[in-house]
């Protein structure tokens, strides 16, 4: 009678081994609905472990194609992990996410190139016109349980920089690339390390996170005294006898919840 037991519950395990692995990839958006409703898929396809969403947007930006696979191995140890490439029209790249105890959420080896517009809505500053391309290369970093960035390691170039810090209607102006390289310092609190890479913009600087705000100061300079960059330059701070600007900004993160 016990070996018939154990049998009918080794098969009724197989049987919900086998629901779960072929629960369509619907029930993905059905859960990021009540998650992150500022998260949509639409024209999903395969199944919850492997599947792609071929329209995708995230608080209205357009993601495009996004393709994931679930590790079944790692729900053994109640940590799953994540694989998701996305390729869209202005985004692009790949990570591996790995969800922990109590709820923080781990990225490592990923590689993300974006518009640099993005900036704005992360940094708050939604009138700061930003244009150009983000590559951020992430060995690793790390949401707390309510979505806040508390640590991160690796680097991010700013290609063919461009910002307008006044009314819609001032041009763009170029300051070539910049480049920074993080690190976490501490317990929620990460340093970069801001540097141009000799272009029309000369800067030194350094970027600080804590306790969910961030803050960016440098010393700005036009490389070979461009008057027009060195007029732009007024928008950020006041110039001194030898046309040096300190830059000084900072303000809150937003949070990056439901992932």
């Amino acid at each position: 009678m016990k070996r018939g037991l154990w049998w009918f519950g080794l098969a009724a395990v197989a049987i919900a081994a086998a629901m779960i692995v072929q629960m369509p990839a619907s029930m993905v958006e059905k859960r990021l609905a009540v998650v992150n409703p500022g998260l949509s898929l639409q024209q999903l396809e395969g199944t919850i472990w492997r599947g792609s969403a071929q329209q995708v947007s995230w608080q209205g930006y357009a993601l495009g194609t996004v393709k994931w696979s679930l590790s079944a191995a790692s729900f053994l140890t109640l940590r799953p992990q994540l694989s998701v490439t996305i390729n869209g029209a202005s985004i692009t790249g790949h990570a591996v996410l790995r969800r922990q105890w109590g709820g923080a959420v781990v990225a490592k080896d990923s590689q993300l190139m974006l518009p640099a517009s993005w900036l704005q809505h992360i940094l708050n500053q939604p009138t700061l016109g930003l244009s150009g391309q983000l590559d951020i290369a992430l060995e690793h970093a790390r949401l707390d349980n309510e979505g806040w960035l508390v640590a991160m390691t690796g680097k991010a170039s700013w290609r063919d920089a461009a910002v307008r810090g006044g009314s819609a209607n001032d041009p763009m102006i170029g300051l070539g690339d910049l480049d920074l390289d993080w690190q976490t310092t501490g317990e929620g609190s990460i340093q970069g390390t801001l540097n141009d890479g000799g272009g029309a913009l000369s800067m030194m600087g350094e970027v600080s996170i804590a306790n969910r705000a961030y803050r960016v100061r440098a010393q700005l300079a036009a490389r070979n005294g461009d008057p027009k960059l060195r007029q732009a330059l007024q928008f950020f701070g006041r110039s001194d006898g030898a046309g040096q600007v300190r830059l000084d900004i900072f303000g809150p993160l937003v949070a990056l919840s439901g992932l």
